[in-house]
């Protein structure tokens, strides 16, 4: 269990972050995805995990890429560069 915990935990971190950015309470964030407070609570804390539903909802609600939530890019919105920086153009 805790190797995936481990694993879980940086959806967690970033959930906390960006509701936190937000000023938005867990409370706040529970009812707008319609789930309890103790879900919340446990997403942040990776002992659990949001479905995909619920972490779409928060990449609106966090205004973020759902790619931010799931660890695999540094930034809440993606950044593209000018088409000229790919194609040296």
């Amino acid at each position: 269990m805790a190797r995936r915990r481990v694993e879980l935990r940086i959806i967690g971190q970033r959930i906390k972050e960006l509701r936190t950015n937000m000023n938005y309470s867990q409370k706040e964030t529970a009812d707008f995805l319609n789930v309890s407070i103790d879900t919340v609570k446990n997403w942040e804390q990776g002992w659990n995990y949001p479905r995909i539903e619920d972490m779409i909802k928060m990449a609106d609600m966090f205004e973020c890429d759902i790619d931010y939530i799931f660890g695999r890019q540094e930034h809440p919105k993606r950044e593209f560069k000018a088409y000229s920086e790919y194609t040296d153009l």
